[in-house]
């Protein structure tokens, strides 16, 4: 049985009940020992795990157990056909954001290209969607050189643009994923940073042509899980599954995973210590360093903001605890707020204002809007629809239409299409109780027919270029909103109807996306003007005085 001490004390440290893993890691635990640690012709090379963590712990940072635990395996040698070489040749780390994945890294490049390492011109790439990602790895080693350059001069020559180890002519590059060529580099060792943002293995597989042209060819896969389904990391896992069941005794990947068993566990704690998130984020395990206290005071801080709109749940979940969301998509405003919303207005006449309207499709619904900012800087928001006799005479609606009417919530319009004019005097009446309304916020699609009868009668009309995209920026500040009931709009179930008719779901960026739950009978127009509203509402509104202050003063 193969064995080194620093692995021997992370199973010590678990069995002992010191760290908690997931499940992901207890079945790499097993395998490790049934599948691979029992060989007869594997074996640990000490010497060389001795000096990389001695040069990682000397030139960069004290490592965590965890850390301590992986490294080993970059050095587990095996005997095959008479020829001793490295067993693994990838490497999978995945985990929460802040976990010390690029930190590691850094840390073996360094050692890689250094005169500890002696295999001849062992060349790395970086490889990363942008250029800023792919950097951050080679920077802190630019910067680890640069701290005393007197001293690493004779080991190491820099430019800001490559990193050599003077003593085995080792290059380090950093490179975009859409580069066109690799200069010819025969690379030892590939780190795809961020490696959950990629589609397809096309992009991959130019940067790993080189393999086997060198001794001892590593890639490293980094990254935390992503918004990307059926892409590169959800690939990766599935090679990982196979890895662990035993099914799979042929793909020489060491996956490392650390991730929630169950979405319950992010709100188990003792006395306000959530001490299953080291399941997703190894660096929380007590004893907890200075960074890992200042890295969990941060996530618990971003916890605390779910409910107050100021986080994103999904993009928490998943970033910060490295565990994917089943269903991301999801309705746009919990029930709850809505209900909230759903209260009485005092009088807006003296608030500031500003319009917003959702005219698609002016053969069945048109919605318009005022959002208003009272003295407290919390939202009103007041909306009518017009609706077309055709569309309802056509489509049969789960919706109190006649009763919403009578309310006067909307218009029935018995024409052809629903007229421009109805809109306008509708804004203009608006105008008419409050002089404070004078823009208005509509879609560039319908730009040319509403701008000129709009701007004839003294508004001013502001488009959304890219509603997708400006809806996008402002959709935190709608969370945060309505989270906080600063939002009311009265006794209006219709305008609780069109948001219960919209979802979120999410882009490969992580962009929250509006979309319809069903295109013709399920309507979302007046929430999407009140959304045209928020889109400039921070340029247009302001808190109103409050009058009660200001009645006393002698002026």
């Amino acid at each position: 049985m193969a064995t080194h001490p620093l692995v021997e004390r992370y199973y010590q440290l678990y069995e002992d009940g010191e760290i908690r893993l997931n499940k992901e890691r207890v079945d790499l635990l097993k395998h490790l020992k049934r599948d691979i640690l029992s060989k007869d012709n594997v074996w640990f090379d000490d010497e060389k795990i001795a000096d990389c963590i001695d040069f990682i712990e000397t030139n960069f940072f004290p490592l965590a157990d965890f850390q301590k635990f992986i490294i080993p395996f970059f050095f587990l040698m095996i005997d095959e056909e008479g020829d001793s070489h490295i067993y693994y040749d990838s490497f999978m780390l995945t985990m929460a954001r802040g976990a010390g994945k690029n930190g590691l890294v850094s840390g073996l490049i360094a050692y890689f290209i250094s005169p500890l390492y002696d295999v001849r011109k062992y060349n790395v790439s970086i490889v990363a969607n942008s250029e800023d990602q792919a950097k951050v790895s080679f920077d802190e080693i630019y910067d680890m050189l640069d701290s005393d350059e007197e001293y690493w001069k004779q080991f190491f020559s820099k430019t800001k643009v490559q990193i050599e180890g003077l003593a085995n002519h080792s290059v380090l590059r950093y490179r975009t994923s859409n580069a066109n060529t690799k200069d010819g580099l025969r690379d030892g060792l590939v780190v795809f940073d961020e490696y959950h943002q990629y589609l397809t293995n096309d992009q991959l597989e130019v940067f790993e042509s080189g393999s086997g042209k060198v001794k001892d060819y590593r890639s490293i896969y980094i990254g935390t899980n992503g918004f990307i389904r059926d892409g590169v990391y959800d690939s990766k896992m599935e090679i990982a599954k196979g890895i662990l069941s035993g099914e799979d005794k042929y793909t020489r990947m060491f996956p490392f995973i650390c991730k929630l068993d169950d979405l319950d566990e992010m709100n188990t704690h003792d006395e306000g210590d959530y001490y299953l998130w080291e399941k997703a984020n190894p660096m929380f395990s007590h004893p907890r360093t200075d960074y890992a206290k200042g890295l969990y005071r941060q996530v618990r801080s971003r916890y605390y903001g779910i409910r107050s709109g100021q986080t994103d749940k999904v993009k928490f979940i998943i970033k910060n605890m490295n565990t994917l969301v089943e269903d991301m998509n999801h309705t746009a405003i919990p029930r709850e707020d809505l209900v909230a919303a759903t209260r009485p207005y005092p009088d807006t006449t003296d608030y500031s204002a500003i319009g917003g309207c959702d005219f698609a499709q002016s053969r069945d619904f048109t919605a318009c809007g005022v959002l208003f900012m009272d003295e407290n800087g919390e939202y009103i928001w007041k909306h009518h629809s017009f609706v077309n006799a055709n569309f309802l005479r056509q489509f049969t609606l789960k919706a109190p239409i006649a009763e919403w009417e009578a309310q006067g919530l909307l218009t029935i319009v018995d024409e052809p299409l629903i007229g421009v004019d109805h809109i306008v005097d509708w804004f203009v009446a608006m105008r008419d109780e409050n002089p404070s309304l004078t823009t208005i916020v509509v879609d560039k699609h319908k730009l040319n027919t509403l701008r000129v009868p709009l701007e004839e009668v003294g508004f001013e009309v502001i488009y959304i270029q890219n509603p997708k995209a400006r809806l996008s920026m402002v959709s935190d500040k709608v969370d945060r909103v309505f989270a906080s009931h600063e939002i009311a709009w009265g006794d209006d179930y219709m305008m609780r109807w069109y948001t219960n008719n919209v979802y979120v779901t999410y882009d490969k960026q992580g962009n929250k996306i509006y979309e319809k739950k069903e295109e013709i009978r399920r309507k979302t127009d007046g929430f999407m003007a009140l959304l045209y509203a928020f889109a400039y509402a921070d340029t247009n509104l302001s808190a109103a005085p409050d009058i009660s202050l200001l009645a006393g003063l002698n002026f």
